[in-house]
């Protein structure tokens, strides 16, 4: 596996890691800002509700685009938009019209990615397809929630908000490995 990942692998799992860091941070944090914000059980559920329910049209719309668009200059566009979303979803007085708005734009982004990773993933590795799926998927996934811990500390010291808010610019991350060059060739076979 860390062979892989010199390569454009590497890079795909980098993005995978940043939007699972922030969907992770935002399913975390979310509730305990309505809380102190003096918002009810109620209006955090709605809110993940929103966010999740979004996620699965992400995905949808993700895919369609991935089938139909340059796959590298969708990702930078949609790790680019969501940065701005998730930041948006908690910085918003929570329970509000404009605060469930980008909870839905900010799942929406954020899922609408996964389709692009998992097929340019597989694209990289034709001759291990599902290798490479679980290398952005499970591996990204599990890297990308480990960061929640440091996200969790930072709000013990600046609060729940305030720490969500400064981690939310790592999706720029995301846009600058989209752009990369070594993802703009085309499919790689890596030697085994």
């Amino acid at each position: 596996v860390l062979r892989l990942l010199r390569g454009p692998l590497g890079l795909l799992l980098g993005i995978s890691v940043v939007g699972a860091f922030a969907q992770r941070v935002y399913l975390t944090m979310e509730p305990i800002v309505v809380a102190q914000a003096g918002g009810s059980e109620a209006i955090g559920a709605v809110s993940l509700s929103i966010y999740l329910g979004s996620q699965a049209l992400g995905t949808l719309t993700g895919g369609f685009l991935s089938d139909r668009m340059h796959r590298n200059h969708l990702l930078a566009g949609l790790t680019l938009l969501a940065f701005p979303a998730h930041f948006l979803a908690v910085a918003l007085p929570p329970g509000r019209l404009p605060a469930f708005a980008m909870a839905g734009a900010a799942g929406f982004l954020g899922m609408a990615m996964m389709p692009g990773i998992l097929v340019k993933a597989q694209e990289l590795l034709p001759e291990g397809a599902a290798v490479s799926s679980g290398i952005v998927m499970g591996l990204g996934w599990a890297v990308g929630s480990l960061g929640v811990l440091a996200t969790g500390a930072l709000g013990d010291w600046l609060g729940p908000r305030e720490a969500a808010m400064v981690s939310m610019p790592a999706l720029l991350i995301g846009t600058l490995l989209a752009l990369h060059p070594s993802l703009r060739e085309g499919p790689h076979r890596t030697r085994r």
